[in-house]
């Protein structure tokens, strides 16, 4: 047996960033769906740890190799301009990735049970 080369299986380490992909990517939810778990978990923790969220990507911004590349006065100009422009992409990404796509979701379900409730009465009155 000597020379002979066996190989020790590579096992794939199951981080708890990879644990949180593929809890989210659990919904996959189609217009008749009511919201899922795990976009309400989203939801209410992009809105409640905002600050929190906020405050450690500015910091962590600035350590930024493209950020440190910068000239002086794009540097200056861009911390300047974080504070305002920051809060208002989170925004962005919160409610127009996250809460508006359910919102329009959710309208859409309730219209077509309307029409499809509407559709089932007018059935029933039919066949009287």
């Amino acid at each position: 047996m000597q020379g002979r080369y066996i190989p020790f299986p590579v096992l794939e380490v199951d981080t708890p960033p990879n644990r949180f992909q593929r809890w989210v990517q659990l919904s996959k939810p189609n217009a008749f769906d009511r919201p899922t778990i795990q976009e309400c978990t989203l939801i209410t923790g992009g809105v409640l740890f905002a600050p929190l969220i906020l405050a450690f990507s500015s910091v962590y911004i600035f350590t930024q190799p493209e950020f440190l590349t910068l000239r002086p006065g794009k540097r200056v100009l861009f911390v300047l301009v974080l504070p305002f422009l920051f809060p208002a992409a989170y925004c962005y990404v919160i409610f127009g990735d996250l809460l508006w796509p359910m919102v329009k979701r959710v309208w859409l379900r309730a219209r077509l049970m309307r029409k499809a409730d509407r559709a089932v009465r007018e059935l029933m009155n039919g066949l009287r």
